[in-house]
Parts: C-alpha cells; sequence; structure tokens
C-alpha cells in the first residue's frame, strides 16, 4: 500500500496526474490476513466434522459473495477491508475478506484431505510435467507479468493509436 500511494503520489508531482495504482487491500494483504486468520484459528476448523466444514465455507462463500466487488455501499471508510465500501472508494487491486476467506479456508480444508492422502489415488499419481516447471519460476512470473502486460497494452494502444 505504502509503494503504491508513494507511486501516485511521485507520479502526480513528476507527471502531472495520478496513476490510479494506490492498492488497498489487494490480494497481497487478504493472503496475508488470511494465513494469519487460520494460524490463530485453526483448532476451532479441526474440530468440525469433515462434512460441515466446505458446506459452511460454501454457503458462507455465497451470502457473502456480493462484498467480493464492493456490492455494499456505506459511510464508514474502514469497513473497505470487509467489502463495503465508501463511493469514493478506489483500489487498483481489491480483494476484501469477505467471501474471499472462506474460499481460502476451503482450501485449508482441501489440503488437508489431499495431505492425509484421502483422494483418489490418481489424484496422487498423475504427472503433468508443465506445472512442476511454471512452480519453480513462479516468483519470476509473478514479478513481470504485470509490466509485460502494461507494456504490450501501452504498444497496442499506441500502434491503433489509442494512447
Amino acid at each position: 500500500t505504502l509503494v503504491t500511494w508513494l507511486g501516485d503520489r511521485l507520479s502526480a508531482r513528476f507527471m502531472g496526474g495520478e496513476l490510479g495504482i494506490l492498492i488497498l487491500f489487494g490480494v497481497l494483504h487478504l493472503l496475508g490476513f488470511c494465513m494469519l486468520f487460520y494460524g490463530l484459528t485453526r483448532k476451532l476448523w479441526d474440530r468440525l466434522p469433515d462434512w460441515l466444514m466446505p458446506a459452511l465455507c460454501v454457503v458462507l462463500v455465497v451470502v457473502t459473495a456480493k462484498c467480493a466487488d464492493g456490492g455494499y455501499s456505506t459511510d464508514t471508510p474502514w469497513l473497505f477491508f470487509f467489502g463495503f465500501i465508501t463511493e469514493s472508494f478506489y483500489s487498483a487491486d481489491y480483494f476484501p475478506i469477505l467471501p474471499w476467506v472462506f474460499v481460502f479456508l476451503l482450501g485449508t480444508w482441501l489440503g488437508g484431505k489431499i495431505r492425509e492422502g484421502k483422494l483418489p489415488e490418481k489424484f496422487y499419481t498423475a504427472q503433468f510435467p508443465f506445472f512442476p516447471k511454471v512452480g519453480r519460476h513462479a516468483l519470476l512470473i509473478y514479478i513481470l507479468h504485470q509490466p509485460i502486460l502494461a507494456g504490450l497494452c501501452f504498444l497496442i494502444g499506441w500502434v491503433f493509436g489509442i494512447l
């Protein structure tokens, strides 16, 4: 958030306008929150019956889905973490806690079942050589994909006279 805020301020000062790149509670914020939340509440989730956890997560995702895109308007500016935003709220990357924390929790439940070997044998023996190669370079791909895509968009806009 600080880096994107500084980027916006510097662009306003030196280029004459904000870039609109401020990120308030983006995907990295969400993942950090979810990991801390799960770590602090894991014993609670582990006590639930096997059938209840996925059912509960799916129901809560459906019930809170409108929060995903800031579908609820409020006059309280500090509720944006949960998906309740003001009319003037903006974030270049926005993943509120609701409903995504329940998707994360569903993934932790499924990960536990995978770790316990409770899926069909084919799940554990199937091989896809593409995925390990991508996985070994995930950080590089993550870091480079945005500037590459942005560059391509600017190039296409320049070629077609849009920019």
